[in-house]
């Protein structure tokens, strides 16, 4: 069964044939691109909600940072006054001279294995935690 306009439509083609690839590739091309813009607002959908799990852990682990700085600085606080308590009740100037030593030590800008190595070898410190 032919349409009675087939034979138009042909010759039109075959005339024309270059005007119907072109139609044929955009429409195929807008087809993808379609596609294409789904699949990239997907993505960046994706990489935003990654984004903000990136700064829901960074901001936990500052919490964490900052819980612990605050505990270390109460821990410092907390060894200083009995220190300060243990010079208070020395008896003799090398107690004092000793526990003035590790006031020193608590104050200072030291660095941390400077200080380690003093604590292990002056005041016997064995192990450090």
């Amino acid at each position: 069964m032919t349409l009675p306009r087939f034979g138009e439509v042909l010759k039109w083609l075959k005339k024309y044939w270059q005007w119907a690839a072109t139609g044929v590739v955009v429409l195929f091309a807008f087809i993808l691109g379609r596609r294409g813009k789904s699949s990239a607002v997907r993505s960046a959908k994706d990489i935003a909600a990654l984004k903000n799990k990136e700064i829901e852990i960074i901001n936990k682990s500052n919490e964490k940072e900052e819980a612990r700085k605050m505990a270390a600085v109460e821990r410092l606080l907390i060894e200083q006054g009995k220190l300060r308590e243990e010079f208070l009740k020395a008896q003799t100037d090398l107690d004092r001279e000793i526990v003035q030593r590790k006031i020193d030590l608590l104050n200072s800008a030291e660095s941390s294995d400077e200080i380690d190595k003093i604590l292990l070898s002056e005041f016997g410190i064995k192990e450090i935690k």
